[in-house]
């Protein structure tokens, strides 16, 4: 499976999440790409 299929599939599953969920996989996003900006 390659990374765009990944992502879009990652996509389609996170519209499906309820308000709460969604802000908190939002906000975890943020921290694990902001963390690997940062490590480099």
């Amino acid at each position: 499976m390659n990374s765009d299929k990944l992502i879009n599939e990652n996509n389609q599953l996170r519209e499906n999440l309820n308000s709460e969920n969604k802000r908190y996989y939002e906000d975890l996003l943020v921290y694990i790409r902001s963390k690997s900006t940062f490590n480099r």
